[in-house]
């Protein structure tokens, strides 16, 4: 029963440097979850922020006009139309299945 837990205590014995790696290693993911779950949120906040004041995107200290619209250029979704024209057709022909 008490098997497996003597042979992880005779290998941290064995291998301090994998110990200490292992220690590290832990330390750094824990360190990088609360900074991701601190900065991110943070970021998205102030991002929000911006559009509810109606402030652009590129550079912040302009603001835009309460009748402003965006240019129908920038309603396109340029990767959707990507995919549904070239790339899905060029998959779904026989060569390229042959060939895959």
């Amino acid at each position: 029963m008490l098997a497996p837990y003597h042979d992880l205590l005779i290998i941290s014995q064995v291998l301090p440097a994998l110990k200490d790696f292992c220690i590290y290693a832990a330390i750094g993911i824990i360190g990088v979850f609360i900074i991701q779950a601190t900065f991110f949120v943070a970021c998205v906040v102030i991002d929000e922020k911006r559009k509810e004041f109606q402030y652009n995107a590129c550079c912040c200290c302009i603001r835009h006009s309460p009748d402003y619209r965006t240019s129908s250029c920038s309603q396109r979704n340029l990767m959707q139309n990507f995919f549904e024209r070239f790339y899905g057709p060029l998959l779904t022909k026989l060569a390229t299945k042959v060939s895959a």
